[in-house]
């Protein structure tokens, strides 16, 4: 009898370890198809660059945003991949862009641009500020030779001398979707040539000097649906221009300080808005009453609200809101203290 009762708890122990290594088995199996899977989805490009020397490095980044379908981003996770000469051979991860970062032999040369591959580059990169009288107009030469690049899809010229000028140089290139001129020295009046872009999405133009007259513009882009206008000064007659771009769905204005609840209405309009941020504007809960109507996703509002959080659940109960302080002024004895030397 113990003999038998021995055999039975063999048997059973035998069969437990056989399930547990099966188990272990399809685990790993299941592990490794994972991993294969997504070492299929990772892209793999082979680029031809001048051969003499590097125009710039190639990045992988992954847009991080709360609205999926926007690009331009503060917060890009970059990952250097490689330098830009001769025949390069990266792999960009599932999900990723592929940058190029050009360095100063593009300003200092500008018709290297004409040997990138016409496929390959998703985003390119330009950021030039002259320190010297001749360095003037550095951006804006490189902007006209960028029409070869043809799968380009973002276009950054943030925190450059890059112009109206140079940004209306840009046509031909069907996949561009995204611009961004974040502290630029553009007025917008290269809107009227950026409405041709038949598939541009995204505008992003924070801290810029734009003349409000030059948004009449904006409803003319054909398929504009992301637009950021942040510390621009935009007042109602900007307002009344943005809620005429039907396609909205994400809209940026934090820090348009005369931005109120007049402006607002102007944007009552726009029925597939989702994602808004009015951060640091004059905006009330009150105003806000205009869009009650509408699916909003996001919300980003000034600090002071939150203690009518209980009436903005209300008016969109739906809704992820966030509340930002105030940006800070600049005072006058601030800048006259780190003016430059004359």
């Amino acid at each position: 009898m113990v003999a038998s009762h021995l055999r039975i708890h063999i048997v059973l122990a035998a069969a437990a370890i056989a399930m547990a290594a099966g188990c272990a088995f399809a685990a790993g199996r299941t592990h490794a198809e994972k991993k294969e899977s997504v070492t299929a989805q990772a892209d793999v490009r082979t680029l031809q660059f001048p051969a003499e020397q590097s125009i710039g490095s190639l990045l992988s980044f992954q847009p991080k945003h709360e609205n999926p379908d926007a690009i331009s981003s503060y917060s890009w996770g970059e990952r250097q991949l490689s330098g830009a000469k001769g025949l390069v051979k990266v792999v960009v991860p599932a999900h990723h862009l592929l940058v190029l970062d050009a360095n100063k032999e593009v300003f200092a040369r500008p018709e290297l641009l004409n040997e990138v591959p016409a496929k390959g580059i998703d985003v390119l990169r330009l950021s030039a500020i002259s320190l010297a009288d001749n360095e003037d107009g550095l951006c804006d030469a490189a902007l006209g030779h960028i029409n070869g690049i043809k799968s380009l899809k973002a276009l950054t010229v943030d925190r450059s001398e890059a112009t109206d000028a140079g940004l209306s140089k840009i046509k031909d290139l069907p996949n561009l979707r995204s611009i961004s001129t974040f502290l630029s020295m553009i007025n917008g009046s290269c809107f009227k040539d950026l409405a041709k872009l038949p598939n541009l999405q995204e505008l992003s133009c924070p801290k810029c000097k734009l003349n409000m007259s030059n948004l009449a513009y904006l409803p003319k882009f054909p398929n504009l649906q992301i637009l950021d206008l942040g510390r621009d000064g935009i007042d109602e007659t900007g307002a009344i221009q943005i809620g005429k771009c039907t396609k909205l769905k994400d809209i940026s204005l934090r820090g348009n300080r005369g931005f109120d609840d007049k402006c607002l209405s102007h944007l009552a309009p726009l029925k597939d808005l989702r994602y808004l941020d009015l951060g640091d504007t004059r905006v009330t809960a009150e105003g806000l009453k205009c869009l009650a109507r509408h699916k909003i996703k996001f919300l980003t509002l000034n600090q002071a609200l939150r203690f009518q959080e209980n009436q903005l659940k209300t008016i969109f109960p739906d809704c992820r809101i966030n509340y930002c302080a105030a940006e800070k002024s600049v005072t006058r004895e601030q800048r006259q203290l780190y003016a430059p030397l004359k």
